[in-house]
């Protein structure tokens, strides 16, 4: 497959907690969950996004930012995450969110579904 037509992802990886992303397994699994997903759909990452962060209404949510803003600004073809729980569980910004990816041309994976 030609490298231009491959699909350039933004991958999101969350725990909630600092002791998780310490001690835990989940951010290793969910890495090798979008690498075998970003596999699967022909693309790569563009760079690896999130650690921890709480997906709690009103959080601040950096990474999640930042990855915002270099998708819309077309780092990204798309965003990918392993399950829908490490997206967001602020309504309202997830909203926010999905609105920007659809003005911007930005796809949305939870593993390989789009």
């Amino acid at each position: 497959m030609n490298d231009t037509k491959k699909i350039r992802f933004a991958p999101f990886i969350r725990v909630s907690t600092e002791p998780q992303k310490i001690k835990g397994e989940s951010l290793r699994v969910q890495r090798a969950q979008l690498e075998e997903a970003m596999k699967a759909l022909g693309g790569y990452s563009v760079e690896w996004y999130g650690g921890s962060e709480s997906a709690t209404p009103g959080k601040e949510r950096l990474e999640l930012a930042r990855m915002m803003e270099d998708a819309i600004n077309g780092k990204a073809d798309a965003i990918i995450v392993a399950d829908a729980l490490r997206w967001s569980r602020d309504n309202l910004k997830s909203q926010e969110y999905i609105q920007l990816m659809k003005e911007h041309g930005v796809r949305f994976f939870i593993q390989t579904q789009e």
